[in-house]
Parts: structure tokens; C-alpha cells; sequence
């Protein structure tokens, strides 16, 4: 039923080519005449009783339709509106308005009562609006389902390493990528929920640290999987999120709230809490904006060592962005939403990017996803 809302000239709106307020005007002639045939011929209590219930029904019934059809017209307009109510809307614009709607940077708690890091200088020039990019699929293999991923990194270009989550569950694993296949795996304690992870050089040689979620304790296992050591650390919001090696910058650290800090891979070892020594937040200017904003609840991420910039998961969102870390901008915003986009409701979230010897290619997959997938972005 073709429907169009009051116009701006005031004229009415139309349902078919009748007037919304014809058929109220045709509801209560119904009533009216009804009202007229009862007191024009004689008939019993009971008779007359049962003609008005009827007549009102259909009085009401016919105000109600009309509500319907005014309500369904205002909905209508506000989707034309709406990119992101919009079924008709481009994808970049559906897929750039739920971003924005959705990222808005939540209320951090109370710093940590430490000597405040020095902050990332703002940018000399203005910031570029942020692009929205796509991908194309490359390659599929399995991934097990039971894995609510948290991290990932390719090493030597095919060994994969996959850190887990959830408590009584979190693993830190070694898989085929070729197969998807788990090598091997050693479980973390039950009392801990595994985050992100990374590999670092230390002087001793390549480590890999992973982090946890509220527990703030950091675990550092060697490429074999043994652990070798465990740390404390504080964040803004006092959970462990992301965490990727970023050759001279140092370990950046994500934890829900807009900002990525910067830790000295050696503070790790030293036995004392582990705190950044800078940190930067990451901001979002879309096109037709005129200021840029703050974007929090940056996930897993990783160190792209072909542009020099950082790729992450946001969470919630399938999407991937890009963030140069001098200025904290992001630059491109790559929309994932067609990767696997009727998966049901018994899998988690998009998370997980590990980059390849490729340039703009990478594996990502999710929380409980069966499969894994190699793809490559394309920049807007």
C-alpha cells in the first residue's frame, strides 16, 4: 500500500487516493448513521444495544487503521533520513552511520594515581576524514568454534598464534593456518580471562605477552608456549583489551576506553607495575563533520609493518580501522559487514587481524566463528 506523509505544504496525507482525514470523516458518518437508524424504527433493548457495540467497533477499528498508516509514514521519512535505518541507503552510508552511533567513547574510571604519562602533541595539520574502505575474500578455512578469540599473529608466515577467552576457558594456542588445525595449546589459570596478545624482542629474544581482562596481570610465554614470567599493570579503565608490538613505539595497549597507551617492552620484566610512558586517543572524522570525535572500544589489534600504522578491531562493529599513531586519526574504516552477515546468534563478535607478508592482506575471523579468513583490504 503506497504511502506518503503530510507534505511540507500542508496539504494531507494521502493512503490510496484517500485523505487521512476522509476516513475519519468516514468513520464517524458510520457511526452517525447507525445512531439515526436506531431512533428512526422501533426494535428491542437488547437489539439496539448490540447496533451500537457494532458501530463502535467499527468506529473504533477505523481510527486505529488511520493511526497505523500516520505512524507508518512518519517511519518511512525518518528512513529516508537515516542512512542506518535505511535499507536503500549505500553501504557506505549504512555502515558509517551505525559506526558512529555506536563508538561514542564511554565514560573511563578514575585514572590511575601515577605520574601522568606525556600525552601524543596534536597534529600540525588538520586531520583527514576518515575513508570508508571494503575487502575482498581470498581464501576460507576452518577455525574452531569453541575459540571465543581474543588475538592473533602469524609468525615465520604460516604459524599461527590464537589467544582464547572466557574464564575456566582462555588458551594460548599454536594453529596451522593453512588447516586450522590447533598444534599445540596450554590452558591459562581458571581464575583468568585471556585478552589480547602480541610477540615483542626483548634482549633475550622474541617473546609473547598476553593480557588479561579485569585481572590486570600480564603473562609472558615463550615461542614454545612455557611460560616464562607474569607482571601486573595499570590501565585507564583497569582491563587489558589489545596489544600489539609496534617495532620502535613500543607495545601499544588497548583497554575500551578511547585511548591506546604505549608501554616499554623492558618495564615487563622489571617486577614493578607495569604503566604506560605515553598515550594517544584515537579520533574519527567522518565526511560532512566538522569536528573530529573520540572513538573508544578499540579490541584486538595489530601492528601493520608494511604501512607503519595500527589495524583494529572495534568491538561490536565488523569493522576494521586503520590509525596512524602520530596523530591518532583514523584514516580508513574497512566494512566487514558482508563477511559472513546472516551468521546466528550463537556466535560472538568479529575480533581478530593478523597481518600476513603481504601488503593489505590479512587473516580475521571471531568469538565462536567456524571458520577463518583470508582477505584483502581495500582502501577508500
Amino acid at each position: 500500500m503506497p504511502v506518503r506523509n503530510r507534505k511540507p505544504d500542508g496539504s494531507k496525507a494521502v493512503v490510496g487516493n484517500t485523505t487521512v482525514d476522509t476516513l475519519s470523516e468516514q468513520n464517524s458518518s458510520t457511526l452517525e448513521r447507525t445512531k439515526r437508524q436506531m431512533t428512526e424504527r422501533p426494535v428491542g433493548d437488547t437489539r439496539r444495544k448490540r447496533i451500537l457495540t457494532h458501530s463502535l467497533r467499527m468506529a473504533i477499528g477505523g481510527t486505529i487503521a488511520v493511526i497505523i498508516v500516520v505512524v507508518a509514514s512518519a517511519l518511512i521519512k525518518r528512513s529516508a533520513r537515516d542512512p542506518s535505518q535505511n535499507p536503500r541507503a549505500s553501504n557506505d552510508e549504512q555502515s558509517a552511520a551505525a559506526f558512529l552511533n555506536d563508538t561514542s567513547a564511554p565514560t573511563p574510571s578514575s585514572l590511575p594515581q601515577h605520574e601522568q604519562p606525556t600525552l601524543s602533541p596534536s597534529p600540525s595539520t588538520p586531520p583527514r576524514v576518515s575513508k570508508i574502505g571494503h575487502f575482498e575474500l581470498l581464501e576460507t578455512v576452518p577455525h574452531d568454534p569453541t575459540a571465543f578469540t581474543q588475538g592473533l599473529f602469524i609468525w615465520n608466515n604460516n604459524t599461527l598464534y590464537e589467544g582464547t577467552g572466557n574464564y575456566g576457558e582462555s588458551k594460548l594456542r599454536i594453529v596451522d593456518v593453512s588447516s586450522g588445525n590447533v598444534v599445540k595449546e596450554v590452558s591459562l589459570e581458571s581464575n583468568l580471562f585471556g585478552e589480547g596478545i602480541s610477540h615483542y624482542t626483548t634482549k633475550d629474544g622474541t617473546r609473547i605477552v598476553q593480557l588479561t581482562y579485569k585481572e590486570q596481570t600480564g603473562l609472558i610465554w615463550d615461542m614454545d608456549l612455557n611460560l616464562i614470567d607474569t607482571f601486573k599493570y595499570e590501565t585507564i579503565t583497569s582491563e587489558g583489551w589489545g596489544i600489539t608490538y609496534a617495532d620502535s613505539h613500543g607495545l601499544l595497549v588497548s583497554d575500551g576506553s578511547e585511548w591506546i597507551m604505549v608501554w616499554d617492552p623492558e618495564s615487563l620484566t622489571n617486577k614493578s607495575v607495569v604503566r604506560d610512558v605515553r598515550r594517544f586517543q584515537v579520533q574519527l572524522l567522518y565526511k560532512g563533520s566538522k569536528n573530529p570525535r573520540a572513538m573508544a572500544r578499540v579490541n584486538e589489534m595489530e601492528w601493520d609493518t608494511h604501512s607503519k600504522t595500527l589495524l583494529a578491531n572495534v568491538w561490536v562493529q565488523d569493522v576494521l580501522v586503520r590509525i596512524d599513531v602520530e596523530s591518532g586519526f583514523v584514516t580508513q574504516i574497512y566494512d566487514m559487514q558482508e563477511l559472513w552477515p546472516d551468521r546466528p546468534s550463537s556466535v560472538d563478535v568479529f575480533n581478530g587481524v593478523a597481518i600476513t607478508n603481504e601488503p593489505n592482506v590479512v587473516w580475521v575471523t571471531g568469538k565462536w566463528w567456524p571458520k577463518m579468513y583470508k582477505v584483502r583490504l581495500i582502501d577508500g
